[in-house]
């Protein structure tokens, strides 16, 4: 299991989590994407522009707060939408099977 980052929370008041990427899961980077793919399911997951930013940014373990300033920079958004943006790809991947939210495994 690797750790990918302990996530903090810089506007609102959940706690943090950590997510992991679970052992099934492997990426790749080409020219045009980053390939993730869940050798359990056969699923590959094709991430680009932004999406493949804050993948990358993630796999090397920025901190939350540090990701959601990279995503306001990267987009040109607000801080509150780009801390919405980072939860909607967080539970994206996680819905997808990318993550997993640690005390959360199933």
């Amino acid at each position: 299991m690797s750790r990918i980052t302990h996530l903090e929370t810089m506007i609102t008041s959940n706690p943090p989590q950590t997510y992991y990427c679970p052992p099934h899961i492997y990426w790749a980077y080409d020219a045009a994407c980053t390939l993730v793919v869940n050798e359990q399911t056969g699923q590959a997951h094709r991430l680009f522009g932004q999406e493949a930013a804050v993948w990358d940014w993630l796999i090397l373990g920025y901190p939350f707060a540090r990701l959601v300033q990279f995503i306001a920079a990267y987009a040109n958004l607000p801080t509150p939408q780009a801390e919405r943006c980072l939860r909607r790809l967080l539970a994206a991947w996680q819905t997808d099977g990318l993550l997993q939210e640690e005390g959360h495994h199933g």
